[in-house]
């Protein structure tokens, strides 16, 4: 619920010189009950021949009273999926409460053992069970 908040009728001495700019500001009241899941990184790297990319999903703000599921899935990138894919395909549903508030999910990835660039693909997280008050963060 953004509002306006605007400066203006200041009194000062006449002899100053005071310069409001910007005269105006957007003030949003956050609600209380509000919270943000995401990644706890933008980004992650990791060597082929590792084999698993481990990732971090959490509760980045607010507080959890009940549970929220969100689904996390994977789209090719440069990287693929498949019969000798690069990696192997992500869908899967986790669950925050309460007592849970991180899941570290292991991504499994295939050492091809061929001369190639690198590759990427993409996570993403979908909420399935809404909340009015739960966002996700990219």
């Amino acid at each position: 619920e953004p509002f306006m908040l605007s400066l203006r009728d200041i009194s000062v001495d006449i002899s100053s010189t005071v310069v409001v700019n910007p005269s105006t500001a957007t003030v949003r009241i956050r609600d209380k009950d509000e919270v943000t899941i995401g990644f706890s990184q933008t980004g992650y790297v990791v060597q082929e021949s590792v084999g698993v990319a481990s990732v971090s999903v959490r509760l980045l703000s607010g507080q959890l009273d009940e549970e929220v599921s969100v689904r996390l899935t994977s789209r090719d990138g440069t990287a693929n999926t498949g019969l000798n894919g690069d990696y192997q395909r992500v869908r899967m549903d986790l669950v925050f409460g309460p007592s849970s508030a991180q899941h570290v999910v292991d991504i499994f990835i295939n050492d091809d053992n061929l001369l190639e660039s690198n590759e990427t693909f993409v996570l993403e997280l979908i909420l399935i069970a809404p909340i009015a008050t739960v966002m996700l963060n990219p």
